[in-house]
């Protein structure tokens, strides 16, 4: 694809053709191209680690395979425990080709290039300059397929992800609730929409506090937010042939709030309830709150309910 291959390279394939082999995955004489419309997409959220001052935020997603027949997913890399190969467009990846996952198999790379190795999560290969990503899951085999992810900073507690099918996001005005506010906690928000659907991508985020004393039970509006999500450009890094990667949105429409309420001090509790409203009938989204705790770093996510689905109207 660029040019002969290094010893280096040689040797990662390598050791990455076993690593296949170990967990079940055709090999590539046997894989069929892949039509984007057998697929679903499935946000992955938080899709990659990220550098802080003081340590690294580490993503892990894990896809399994719970049935007795092969399922595909993409675009799902591993890694061999050598450094990457670079390419002309930066590292080259190794890209699983279809079907990525074998019955019962739990693809993974390896830390290191020595015995005893230990198994690493693989990762879905997308550089985007908003938040989130799409996994293309097969179809006809999703009912099988297990994705679970996990957030944590350097080694403290984690937290786990899910990954949220395209059937899952909702349309029209939802809530997320409750959201306890705490003392030495930061809040952000996340939203994110199917692309094709963020014409009009004008939303207003409403915070309401839900325990404040009322005789008629009304929840004090706190603030009104008006913003807009953003269409982030994204592309799948360069991979190794074969590289059978479709076309298609990679990223959703998005956008991230933070500061996104504080505590008053004076205040002896608060609960709020955050109302999203898009300007548009047909946005389809889903949303997630994140609270850090600002000594420990825990994380707590507040998600939009996963089983809502979209109004039919």
């Amino acid at each position: 694809m660029h040019g002969g291959m290094t010893l280096a390279t040689k040797t990662a394939l390598l050791t990455l053709a076993a690593i296949l082999g170990a967990v079940g995955i055709a090999p590539a004489s046997s894989q069929q191209p892949r039509d984007p419309q057998k697929y679903t997409r499935l946000l992955i959220p938080f899709h990659e680690s990220v550098a802080a001052v003081a340590g690294v935020w580490n993503v892990n997603w894990w896809v399994h395979n719970d049935g007795d027949t092969p399922a595909d997913a993409f675009p799902l890399a591993v890694g061999g425990g050598l450094p990457q190969s670079p390419g002309p467009d930066g590292p080259r990846v190794f890209i699983l080709g279809n079907p990525a996952i074998g019955p019962h198999g739990t693809p993974h790379g390896t830390y290191g290039d020595v015995l005893p190795a230990y198994p690493s999560a693989p990762f879905v290969p997308v550089v985007t300059t908003g938040t989130g990503a799409f996994l293309y899951a097969e179809s006809a085999r999703l009912a099988q397929l297990v994705v679970g992810g996990s957030l944590q900073f350097n080694n403290g507690p984690a937290t786990a992800l899910h990954a949220i099918p395209e059937t899952s996001f909702a349309i029209g005005t939802r809530s997320i609730l409750p959201i306890p506010l705490l003392t030495g906690w930061r809040y952000a928000l996340r939203i994110y929409a199917l692309p094709e659907t963020a014409g009009n991508p004008r939303v207003t985020v409403r915070i309401y506090d839900m325990q404040a004393l009322s005789l008629d039970n009304d929840e004090p509006l706190i603030a009104t937010i008006q913003t807009s999500l953003v269409m982030p450009s994204s592309r799948v890094r360069p991979c190794f042939e074969p590289c059978d990667v479709p076309g298609g949105p990679f990223a959703p429409a998005s956008l991230q709030l933070f500061d996104l309420a504080r505590r008053d001090p004076s205040a002896f509790f608060s609960t709020l309830r955050l109302e999203i409203e898009p300007q548009s009938p047909d946005l389809r989204w889903w949303a997630v709150v994140s609270a850090t705790d600002n000594v420990s770093e825990a994380v707590t996510l507040y998600e939009l309910e996963r089983s809502a689905q979209p109004d039919r109207r």
